[in-house]
């Protein structure tokens, strides 16, 4: 690890830089790689000094009173993990024009306290997907002039008072599905001088802007680069007939099948949606793959073929469809050999497609497969009051696990949502978003998760409060 060295003097000010907030001048750092910082703390608007040296123990980090830490015009190359412990109540982190090319996992773990960031002028190509997590007061992401050329999914998660994310001038070419909707706060997003392709990615970020009801305070920068017929359009001018974007749905979904050892079974599945759908098959835990690739392949329209069954393709299957909007799971189907272990009368749970031995474990074979169970709750939404002419918009949190995967619904004062409005975004993830809450937003909502073992039920308060 190369030597770091903060700068002998206060560097000028630029623009978008300093935190008005901080009133220390500057903060001198020498770090080496045991991370030992000599610290220097200039204070006081009459030109009053008072130093401050600590140095810290190979095992503990370094407290800093002061609420900002200047790196800025080093030749830092990366940064590993833990690399600002004990800098607790550190609020700016100046890291930019500087040689950065990697970040390692961690690097700012125990910022908790972390409100500004600038990573510009860097040679970052990629990001930790977890490298913003456990920041929830941060505020500002400055990450222009760099190479990056991907964002991981969940990168920008758990940022509830991000407003300003400034991305220009990198090498992105997609960006991740719903990357960006959990940002409900963001004001400010720069994402030109990239060669976007306003694919599916582009199409999430838009419909999250089109629906909020806010969105004329939302200020987004991006020109396409692809396809050809979107060249040069910026994002604001986009509609939704430009996008070609559709989660996949079943056409023909897989039922349970028996076949006489030797012959040949096709297990269907067909699948619509844009872009084209990838299908993968689940064999019992397994993804069925090269080993089986040799008597069973998956068909140009999604079905699985089996030439020549025997007892060891026996057992639970799923087929999944996945595209850049999302996933779709089929139900479990079973398929049984006849001539092998399973007769075709063995005793069947028919609410889950499951096979059942006689002590009630369910067997496919040697191979175990996932014990069916009802939901339970992973998330819950809570009563909230909200501000009536508050900023921001407000998450109810729902997730449920069980097997087979539940299926979330949302109901509002006793009314099913079967879709987005403008002012209720359903998510992905089971989640659901009041978009800027009127007094219409009060109520009970209702998450409630279901497959074909049972149903759990949650519900919230919201109140409306008038500052």
């Amino acid at each position: 690890m190369r030597h770091w060295s903060g700068n002998s003097g206060c560097p000028e000010s630029q623009s978008e830089v300093r935190n008005p907030d901080t009133h220390s001048a500057c903060v001198h750092i020498e770090v080496d790689h045991r991370l030992s910082l000599k610290v220097g703390v200039e204070v006081g608007a009459a030109g009053e000094v008072e130093e401050e040296e600590a140095e810290e123990e190979e095992d503990t980090g370094t407290v800093v009173q002061s609420g900002e830490v200047d790196l800025r015009f080093n030749h830092i190359e990366e940064l590993p993990a833990n690399a600002f412990s004990g800098l607790a109540q550190l609020t700016t982190l100046f890291l930019n024009d500087n040689e950065l090319a990697y970040l390692q996992d961690g690097a700012l773990n125990g910022l908790t306290a972390l409100r500004f960031v600038y990573l510009n002028n860097n040679r970052l190509s990629r990001l930790p997907a977890t490298i913003f997590q456990r920041m929830p007061r941060l505020e500002a992401i400055f990450l222009e002039n760099n190479d990056i050329w991907q964002l991981p999914a969940g990168l920008f998660d758990n940022l509830p008072h991000l407003n300003r994310l400034i991305m220009y001038n990198n090498k992105l070419t997609q960006l991740p599905v719903d990357g960006f909707n959990r940002l409900n706060n963001l004001r400010r997003l720069r994402l030109d001088g990239n060669a976007i392709d306003c694919n599916c990615g582009v199409y999430s970020l838009w419909r999250r802007w089109h629906l909020d009801v806010q969105r004329q305070l939302v200020s987004i920068s991006l020109t396409c680069a692809a396809p050809q017929p979107l060249q040069n359009q910026s994002f604001s001018s986009l509609g939704e007939h430009h996008f070609k974007c559709a989660k996949p749905q079943f056409l023909v979904a897989p039922q349970d099948a028996q076949v006489a050892a030797g012959e040949q079974l096709e297990l269907s599945c067909e699948v619509t949606g844009l872009p084209r759908p990838q299908i993968t098959w689940m064999h019992n835990t397994q993804e069925v793959g090269l080993e089986k690739q040799a008597q069973a392949e998956i068909q140009p329209s999604g079905s699985l073929l089996i030439r020549s069954a025997d007892t060891s393709d026996m057992g639970i299957y799923q087929c999944i469809a996945r595209n850049e909007m999302g996933e779709l799971r089929s139900q479990p189907v079973r398929l049984v050999v006849n001539g092998g272990n399973h007769p075709l009368d063995s005793p069947i749970d028919a609410r889950s497609n499951q096979v059942w031995a006689d002590a009630g474990t369910p067997t496919h074979g040697a191979t175990p497969v996932p014990s069916p169970s009802p939901p339970h709750f992973t998330h819950q939404p809570h009563d909230q009051i909200v501000a009536l002419h508050g900023s921001g918009h407000v998450l109810l949190d729902c997730a449920a696990s069980g097997w087979p995967q539940p299926d979330i619904q949302w109901f509002v004062n006793g009314r099913q949502l079967l879709q987005s409005t403008p002012s209720l975004q359903l998510q992905a993830n089971g989640s659901l978003i009041l978009l800027q809450p009127t007094q219409l937003s009060a109520g009970t909502y209702r998450c409630e998760a279901r497959n074909s073992l049972g149903s759990v039920q949650a519900t919230a308060r919201i109140e409306l409060k008038v500052h």
